[in-house]
């Protein structure tokens, strides 16, 4: 709470913001928006998981 100083600007902090508080994962941070009551979405992985083959095009998860 330190980090964002208020409840109100936690909810507004995205997951990957509330992760760079060291010591916080990305299961930590989900479990705390929903808390809060804000939807998170967990149907894709993070943008920095995501790498992309520069032959096919295809998706490759890290």
């Amino acid at each position: 709470m330190t980090h964002f100083g208020s409840v109100a600007k936690l909810k507004q902090a995205s997951v990957e913001e509330i992760t760079a508080v060291p010591g916080i994962g990305v299961t930590t941070a989900t479990a705390v928006l929903e808390a809060l009551g804000v939807p998170v979405s967990t149907e894709s992985a993070p943008p920095e998981a995501e790498v992309r083959d520069d032959d096919s095009g295809q998706r490759v998860w890290g």
